[in-house]
């Protein structure tokens, strides 16, 4: 007669799925293991261990996009929170979380498209989820969330020119000799850019 087995079929096998509890050797496992995504969502934001403020940054510097940072990272807090118990180690840790930062700042982008094109009232406040955007270009808090939504809306040698000079103070000269682009371009995209943030007229919001 078979032998039924509790934790899986006959030979030792089990096809249940696997989770990062039955894999603890990946580094930041610890911090996916847990009972539920409310959980592994509270060690995550307690003390923020895999450094997901920083690291939100770090994609926002690198892809020259503009979202609320406290916004980014609560929401890719989340996303790695609600997949945590599919994560299996692969692709490894850093990729998969910058997975989940991207999506996060595609969504909060979407959302600030959304929200423009319906006329719904931004905060006021310098200490409101657009603040940073705010203190880094001297525009009024209530319309930082519109600055953002036509800079996301640039083109990517337009954005990558503005990010470059004026959030980082990279002379222009130095981002041309970088690669990013002949001098004339640069100057180009950065006049463009520097006039669209001006104006702050979008057709992709003000259509409806």
């Amino acid at each position: 007669m078979e032998e039924r087995h509790r934790d899986g079929p006959p030979g030792g096998r089990s096809d249940r799925p696997r989770r990062p509890d039955d894999d603890p050797d990946y580094p930041g496992s610890e911090y996916l293991r847990a009972h539920s995504s409310a959980d592994v969502l509270a060690k995550l934001v307690e003390g923020d261990p895999l450094n997901i403020h920083e690291r939100c940054m770090q994609r926002m510097r690198s892809r020259a996009v503009l979202v609320s940072l406290d916004r980014l990272a609560l929401r890719a807090m989340a996303r790695i929170a609600r997949f945590a118990m599919k994560y299996r180690g692969l692709p490894e840790l850093e990729l998969w979380i910058r997975a989940q930062i991207d999506d996060s700042i595609e969504d909060l982008i979407v959302e600030d498209r959304e929200a423009e094109r319906a006329c719904i009232p931004s905060t006021s406040s310098e200490n409101g989820p657009y603040g940073f955007v705010s203190e880094a270009l001297g525009v009024e808090p209530a319309l930082a969330r519109r600055v953002c939504v036509v800079f996301n809306n640039l083109a990517d040698v337009e954005r990558r020119a503005f990010w470059a000079v004026v959030m980082e103070g990279k002379p222009i000269e130095r981002c041309a000799a970088e690669g990013q682009g002949s001098l004339a371009d640069m100057r180009a995209a950065l006049h463009n850019a520097l006039l669209r943030l001006s104006l702050l007229d979008d057709d992709d919001v003000t259509e409806h």
